[in-house]
C-alpha cells in the first residue's frame, strides 16, 4: 500500500495497514507452521518489519504502527512456534521499491533522504533479499534461551543495534551486531 494512500485522516488506512502487515503475516506463519510441523524438520519464518517501527516521524502513522505490531508478532510467534520453528524479522530502512518511487524518482527528495541515512545511500532490494536468505538458511543465528528451550527473537535494523527479546525475562536489550 503506497504511503500516500495511508494518510492518518483516512479512516480505512489503519485497518488496511494492520490487515496487510499484521493479520496476513500471522495467517502466513500459522499455515507455514502446519506444513513445517507435518514435515518434522527444523524450519525458519522470516517476516518483514521496518525501521519505521522504531523511528518516530509523522505522515505514515498507519504503516508505522502496523510495522511496530509486526515486531511484537515476531516475538509472540518465536515463543509460540519455537524451538523447532525459528522466527526472525528483518526491519530494513529505506529500500528502493515501487512504494518509494515518489522519493527515488525525485533527485532533491532522494538526496535529502540519503543525507539522513548513516550509510549515505538507500538499500537495493537485492540487499534486503540477501538478509532474508541468510536468516532463513542459518539456524546457528538463533539465540537459545533457557526458558523452555525457546529461541529468542532477533530483529535486524539497518544502521540500528540489533534488538533481542528474551522470553525468560520479557525484557529487550540492545546488542551490537549484524544478522
Amino acid at each position: 500500500v503506497p504511503l500516500r494512500a495511508m494518510a492518518i485522516s483516512d479512516a480505512a488506512a489503519m485497518p488496511q495497514a494492520l490487515a496487510l502487515n499484521v493479520t496476513s503475516n500471522h495467517v502466513l506463519a500459522d499455515e507455514a507452521a502446519r506444513v513445517f510441523r507435518a514435515q518434522g524438520l527444523p524450519a525458519a519464518v522470516v517476516l518483514t518489519s521496518s525501521a519505521n517501527a522504531v523511528v518516530p516521524k509523522s505522515g505514515s502513522e498507519p504503516y508505522d504502527v502496523s510495522k511496530t505490531a509486526v515486531n511484537h508478532l515476531i516475538r509472540e510467534l518465536a515463543i509460540g512456534l519455537g524451538p523447532d520453528i525459528r522466527v526472525n524479522g528483518i526491519a530494513p530502512g529505506f529500500v528502493a521499491t515501487r512504494m518509494t518511487r515518489v522519493t527515488t524518482n525525485d533527485p532533491a527528495r532522494l538526496k535529502a533522504t540519503e543525507d539522513r541515512i548513516p550509510l549515505g545511500r538507500i538499500q537495493a532490494p537485492e540487499e534486503t533479499a540477501a538478509l532474508f536468505a541468510a536468516w532463513a538458511a542459518n539456524r546457528r543465528r538463533a539465540w537459545a534461551c533457557r526458558a523452555r528451550n525457546l529461541r529468542s527473537v532477533r530483529i535486524s535494523l539497518s544502521a540500528v543495534p540489533t534488538t533481542v527479546a528474551t522470553p525468560s525475562s520479557g525484557r529487550t536489550s540492545a546488542r551490537p551486531g549484524t544478522p
